[in-house]
């Protein structure tokens, strides 16, 4: 695999300064992180595909290797290095629903961009890094009419869901995870959806109503393969979601009463998109 003589193969997290001036000091933090995670996995001959070695986790647990960042911190430099080209991300994952991110470095493009004038000759930065989600209530229960979408996890996961069970329970979206556990691999999914319940109390003095399991079935899908933009990848930053949210309940609807399933029905999050994200 590719090299590089200005990362390192021990353990203690060290970035080097030309590579910090070059694509920033917490985005050469975590490349430095994942060049480890990429020798060790050469070392042990595993995670090999299409040639290369590659190493995946999802954000919260990228955050607990950076403990003195947030999970949004962590995601957009993540986000940056992919973008910029530094990194390079793949999907081995054995179900379809599992949408954690594999990467490798992409050494070439690192190494001529720290080839730039802008590279210098500095002494290196030493940090060592650690090896090594609120709580609500919801009461009350309301029926939402279908909300239709081409993807949902219905069908990919051992514990489908009926839809057409009429004695389907109502429960709170935590609840829900332990039922359907395949929920928690999608890492943006639950924070994204507790941030709606945060506001929603904020807002409305109470907790957000119980949903039913196709009910929340269909809001998670609907997060999840929200395109906004993007035509090349079906892809939301946290942070976007978050202002998404805080316009929705500052914007007018006529008989709204904010629950999450009108937030994720018909164009709601795609104008608040557009609103405060582009």
């Amino acid at each position: 695999m590719g090299n590089s003589k200005l990362l390192f193969n021990k353990r203690p997290l060290i970035v080097d300064i030309d590579l910090a001036t070059a694509v920033g000091l917490n985005e050469s933090i975590i490349i430095q992180q994942i060049h480890y995670w990429l020798i060790t996995n050469e070392e042990a001959n595993r995670n090999l595909h299409d040639g290369f070695y590659w190493t995946f986790n999802s954000y919260p647990e990228w955050q607990k290797q950076f403990p003195f960042w947030s999970e949004s911190t962590v995601k957009r430099a993540i986000t940056k290095l992919e973008k910029q080209g530094y990194l390079i991300s793949g999907n081995y994952n054995k179900l379809k629903i599992d949408r954690t991110k594999w990467y490798r470095i992409n050494y070439n493009k690192l190494q001529t961009s720290v080839d730039s004038p802008l590279g210098q000759n500095d002494p290196i930065i030493e940090s060592i890094c650690a090896d090594a989600p609120s709580q609500y209530d919801l009461t009350n229960t309301i029926d939402y009419p279908e909300i239709t979408t081409e993807t949902t996890l219905q069908g990919n996961s051992k514990n489908s869901i009926n839809k057409g069970n009429s004695k389907e329970i109502s429960m709170q979206f935590k609840d829900y995870v332990k039922k359907y556990p395949e929920v928690i691999i999608l890492d943006d999914i639950i924070p994204a959806v507790e941030y709606y319940m945060a506001v929603y109390k904020a807002y409305a003095g109470k907790k957000h109503p119980n949903l039913k399991e196709s009910q929340w079935e269909r809001v998670v899908a609907k997060i999840l393969h929200f395109e906004g933009a993007y035509d090349d990848e079906k892809y939301m930053e946290l942070d976007e979601l978050e202002k998404m949210v805080d316009k929705h309940f500052i914007t007018e609807y006529e008989n709204c009463d904010f629950n999450i399933c009108h937030f994720v029905n018909g164009d709601i999050m795609k104008n608040r998109f557009y609103e405060e994200c582009c």
